[in-house]
């Protein structure tokens, strides 16, 4: 029985990729709604007011990104893949499980993208291509935050080429099994034609020196003596 491979988790700075642009996002609308309350509202809003704003405002943008932040942790930690000897498996998800299981035989193409945040971090995005199946497009499947992309895409593509190698070998073996049982029933065919020849033969001897009709020479002949009486 094979062991199960070692689930990977992404490297941790993957996080800073995730939640930066959001943390970019929430300081921008933070500095509008700065100004808004400087230079144009007067009237309260919820809990924000002309005296408290700011202070008030910031404190619930620091609220709002923490939430972010602790759901892209939760989402880090739900993310794991593994390499088995047959198949990639990543499992991610934080209220709805989701594994996907590609099959090295399956993949097309292994290739890395890197945005300017990852590569300021060290950073790569692994882009699985696999094949299309029935009714559906070819598909491609992201692997985030991968410090070490260059020996995780040779060790891939190894698995790869060495999956493809042994359905090739299948295959092979499939056709020379094809090909002995054709031979074999041929063979035995041949057989059967040759006792049916010697059987007519003798039969034919037999009638002749009995006056009788001679044996048919073939099963064809046979079928339209019967047929014809």
């Amino acid at each position: 029985m094979e062991a199960e491979a070692e689930r990977i988790r992404l490297d941790k700075r993957v996080k800073i990729v995730w939640f930066l642009p959001t943390a970019a996002a929430l300081f921008f609308i933070l500095i509008i709604c700065l100004f808004y309350f400087m230079m144009i509202q007067s009237d309260p809003l919820f809990v924000v007011t002309k005296s408290n704003y700011i202070y008030a405002l910031p404190l619930i943008f620091i609220a709002i990104a923490a939430l972010v932040y602790g759901w892209l942790e939760l989402t880090y930690r739900n993310f794991t893949y593994q390499l088995d000897e047959h198949e990639i498996i990543m499992r991610q998800g934080v209220l709805a499980r989701d594994t996907t299981a590609i099959p090295y035989a399956a993949i097309q193409d292994v290739r890395s993208e890197r945005s300017i945040l990852e590569r300021m971090l060290g950073l790569a995005t692994i882009e699985i291509e696999t094949a299309a199946s029935k009714g559906k497009s070819v598909s491609e499947i992201l692997l985030p935050g991968i410090a070490n992309k260059d020996s995780l895409m040779s060790e891939i593509m190894e698995k790869v080429q060495k999956a493809k190698r042994g359905l090739g070998t299948e295959a092979r073996e499939a056709n020379v099994d094809t090909a002995k049982l054709l031979s074999d029933i041929l063979v035995e065919l041949k057989t059967i034609s040759l006792l049916l020849m010697n059987i007519g033969k003798k039969n034919g001897g037999a009638e002749k020196k009995s006056g009788k009709e001679a044996a048919p020479k073939s099963a064809f002949e046979s079928y339209e003596r019967f047929r014809n009486r």
